[in-house]
């Protein structure tokens, strides 16, 4: 059951260096990407809704003796890690455990939770609930004065650029939370109290902004909601999500899923938001959420989109999501891949790009492009 958490600030501040220091490495690799993302959906040829598949790597083309030196790594020279798993072609190639932890394990997202609200924002969007990323947050609290929240807007929430840090305005929402006569006009005075700025500020409050927005208009917690229209069509069950101290799921943190269910979040966008024969959201939003929409900025370095980060690795455009301490979703739609590690989350040197690329690309890549 969900537990509701006052404040995450102190968390926060140890997560935002882990993050820090990974991705400075991504400073090396900033730059245009020779191959680019196709906008077709993923080739599978069997049905994923009833659960994964696994094949040999030979069976999708993929280079075994890339794979067994990448087992050896894992086991040499990262002991934070607690699983690495590479889907290709939709099926699963590459699945390795450690600190005994296997397919039933959970683990903490951290960061990566924000990547999964901004699908659930775009269904949202795709059922009529918001009316598009312009839309000011004013209207879906019931103020009609767009002016109300300082003209902020859902995608300047997406795209960090709200004014909204990690700092006084993360403070004050969680204060707020304990208002509970007025907790939505004491939200407006914080929004209010920013600045208004167009600069990327990586932070918790607009997630979690979200996350609030999602339960006034759907009438369903973050979670609710995104069991009926996400978690449910792809079999996953959370082991947590947890709340605020007015029942809001922490719409930037704290979800809880194994290794398996974050690749089929990833695999969902790789297929263009189709599941199975369902589409779960639509490939517009996919596509919008996955495109450049700033340069991004501290603490990663590099484009941001609607909380999907953009790193070039290994000359292939990839979309990410990323979780303090090295939990990670990548979706490398030119390889029809999706990469996911998760680790230990007091790991603060969580070095993984050079497993994607002296490793996990050079294998993906000898089956690259049709």
């Amino acid at each position: 059951m969900s537990t509701p958490r006052l404040s995450l600030l102190p968390r926060l501040i140890k997560s935002l260096w882990a993050v820090n220091a990974v991705f400075s490495v991504l400073l090396l690799s900033a730059c245009q990407p020779l191959h680019t993302p196709n906008a077709t959906a993923a080739r599978m040829d069997y049905d994923i809704t009833q659960g994964w598949r696994a094949t040999s790597p030979e069976q999708q083309n993929v280079r075994t003796d890339a794979l067994n030196a990448l087992a050896q790594a894992l086991d040499a020279d990262y002991p934070a890690i607690d699983s690495t798993l590479i889907v290709k072609n939709g099926y699963i190639i590459f699945e390795k455990y450690s600190h005994n932890g296997n397919e039933h394990t959970y683990h903490d997202l951290y960061s990566v939770t924000k990547s999964i609200t901004s699908i659930l924002v775009g269904i949202a969007i795709d059922q009529g609930l918001i009316e598009s990323p312009a839309q000011p947050i004013a209207s879906l609290f019931g103020d009609p004065d767009p002016n109300a929240w300082r003209g902020v807007t859902i995608d300047k929430l997406l795209t960090m650029s709200a004014g909204l840090d990690n700092g006084v305005a993360y403070r004050d929402m969680n204060y707020c939370m304990t208002v509970r006569d007025d907790w939505r006009g004491c939200l407006a005075d914080v929004v209010r109290a920013a600045p208004d700025t167009d600069q990327f500020l990586y932070t918790e409050s607009g997630a979690h902004l979200l996350s609030i927005i999602l339960t006034e208009r759907s009438g369903q917690s973050e979670l609710e909601f995104a069991n009926d229209n996400l978690f449910g069509a792809l079999d996953i069950v959370p082991a947590h999500w947890e709340v605020d101290i007015q029942g809001h799921n922490w719409g930037g943190s704290t979800l809880g899923l194994t290794t398996r269910d974050m690749a089929k979040i990833g695999l969902l966008m790789l297929n263009q938001g189709q599941w199975g024969q369902r589409q779960l959201v639509s490939p517009a939003w996919v596509a919008e959420a996955t495109q450049k929409h700033s340069d991004g900025g501290p603490p990663l370095g590099v484009s941001y989109g609607y909380f999907w980060w953009l790193p070039t690795v290994a000359d292939y455009a990839t979309y990410t999501a990323f979780g303090s301490g090295g939990q990670f979703i990548q979706v490398i739609p030119q390889l029809n891949a999706v990469v996911v590690i998760t680790a230990e989350p007091n790991n603060t040197n969580p070095y993984f790009l050079p497993l994607i690329e002296q490793y996990i690309i050079p294998a993906l890549a000898n089956s690259s492009e049709p």
